[in-house]
């Protein structure tokens, strides 16, 4: 086994982060963790085209990461953990929680605030900044679907 291996409780199976050169050692990954993948994209208000471009592979590609029919390397699951500002345990489905590494690990002082600002606000302040923030990624996963 590999340095970089650990086992997920969630998908019952063993993946190993190898490195790039090592192209026998690929992982393949199927189902819902690559579903974080589009699920992640649509977030963010991007078309496949656009995050290929982002992380330099081509659209084919992400769509067949979407998919869970691609193999990934090391090098391809570090990108999209930095784009997306997640952890690699998120992205792989080992775990649910995704902000406290985002938080932990981010260098953007707007979205330290942001939280800050949140933790400030009383129950009803809260929960209209929940629905606003709701309504606009709604908004923007509409026009995404469009765009495709």
């Amino acid at each position: 086994m590999h340095d970089k291996c650990f086992t997920t409780n969630r998908v019952h199976r063993t993946l190993c982060i190898v490195p790039r050169n090592a192209v026998k050692d690929k992982i393949k990954v199927r189902g819902d963790e690559m579903n974080r993948v589009k699920n992640l994209r649509t977030e963010k208000g991007l078309t496949q085209q656009k995050l290929s471009m982002d992380i330099h592979v081509s659209q084919q590609y992400v769509s067949k990461i979407e998919n869970g029919t691609s193999f990934l390397t090391e090098d391809i699951i570090l990108r999209l953990s930095k784009y997306f500002h997640v952890s690699i345990a998120y992205l792989l489905g080992v775990t649910d929680d995704r902000f406290s590494e985002m938080l932990k690990d981010s260098n953007d002082p707007n979205l330290k605030k942001w939280v800050e600002f949140y933790y400030k606000l009383n129950q009803e302040n809260r929960d209209t900044v929940s629905a606003l923030s709701e309504y606009l990624i709604e908004a923007q996963r509409k026009s995404i679907e469009e765009k495709e």
